[in-house]
């Protein structure tokens, strides 16, 4: 499993709002070298959240608009998984809400957090979890995956949806790639 984005899933499960939070922190610092692209993302209307506007304008335009004939392939690919992936993880919140097995498993997870001194939101890396953590962090990673997955698909991302099942690091190799051109590092 790629560990970047399975560490960006994890800090986010406990709180929705902890998420959404890093989530703008990465959209106003890619405003910072691409203001046009993602002003649309940034402005604040009360009567559209974040993932609305990902759904409606942003995926879109991505993939057929302005943007898609802008920027190069990985840098598309970046922001597209990104898109994704935050639409993803208002899944995985709204599943920990109706899914008792995925709640018991982050509930359990955060009880050894808490008994090593971990913050809430602040969780080890994958492979840095005592025993016991990494199990559960694996089997929650697996139910987080399908989430994801069903996700891509139900964008019509077949062949993100191909890479992520077949070659995950690959995937995150490219995706790196694009977030290095978009935040010019």
């Amino acid at each position: 499993m790629a560990r970047r984005r399975e560490a960006r899933m994890l800090r986010g499960r406990h709180d929705k709002d902890t998420g959404l939070a890093k989530r703008h922190e990465d959209l106003a610092q890619g405003a910072e070298q691409w203001p046009e692209l993602f002003q649309d993302l940034l402005r604040q209307d009360p009567d559209e959240d974040l993932v609305d506007r990902l759904e409606n304008h942003w995926l879109p335009d991505i993939s057929q608009g302005e943007t898609a004939q802008a920027l190069p392939e990985e840098a598309l690919l970046y922001l597209k998984v990104w898109t994704l992936e935050t639409l993803a993880e208002e899944k995985v919140h709204e599943a920990m809400e109706a899914d008792g097995e995925l709640r018991d498993l982050s509930r359990r997870m955060r009880a050894i957090e808490e008994e090593h001194g971990l913050e809430r939101g602040e969780p080890w890396l994958p492979g840095e979890g005592p025993g016991n953590w990494e199990e559960l962090r694996r089997q929650w990673q697996q139910k987080v995956d399908g989430i994801f997955l069903e996700t891509l698909e139900e964008h019509g991302e077949q062949e993100l949806a191909r890479m992520f099942r077949e070659d995950p690091e690959a995937l995150e190799r490219r995706t790196e790639e694009g977030r290095r051109y978009i935040f010019d590092q």
